[in-house]
């Protein structure tokens, strides 16, 4: 089957919404939002085919405040992954194949105020973790395998597990 990378998109014409939904990406590389990073506030990348998205590939999305990548084939939130992120307030990771969570994996998340992980394959969130929510309201855990779930540091969060 054909491999689709995400690289090197210039897309000064998208004001607000920027939709990829549907379109086989594979990965997407670090370069790929570089010259079209301050033009869209929400980017949707669901149902797509993306397991891997390279540290540093939203560092320069300084306006971006929602992020869709439900329905893909991420594993592992990698340590930075959303970095450059310090804007994001709605983040949906749902439905992918997500096992680990990287300590330093929602670096920069400060304003995030939902985040969605339900339907995937989490069994365990270092407590540590929780530590860049500071304005998180909203976690939906549910449909994962959680042995443990330690959260004593989001005691003023609306949790669904």
């Amino acid at each position: 089957e054909d491999t689709l990378v995400l690289t090197n998109l210039s897309l000064k014409n998208f004001k607000e919404n920027l939709d990829l939904s549907f379109s086989k990406i594979d990965r997407i590389d670090r370069e790929a939002f570089e010259f079209s990073s301050n033009f869209f506030t929400k980017l949707i990348l669901e149902n797509n085919r993306i397991k891997h998205i390279e540290n540093g590939t939203f560092l320069k999305m300084k306006s971006l405040i929602e992020l869709n990548l439900k329905y893909n084939n991420i594993e592992i939130i990698e340590n930075y992954m959303f970095n450059g992120l310090n804007g994001l307030k709605r983040l949906f990771l749902s439905f992918n194949k997500i096992k680990i969570i990287d300590l330093f994996g929602f670096y920069d998340l400060n304003k995030l105020n939902f985040l969605e992980l339900k339907s995937n394959q989490i069994n365990f969130i270092k407590n540590q973790t929780y530590i860049f929510f500071k304005m998180l309201s909203d976690l939906d855990l549910s449909y994962n395998n959680f042995e443990i779930i330690s959260i004593d540091r989001l005691k003023n969060v609306k949790i669904k597990n």
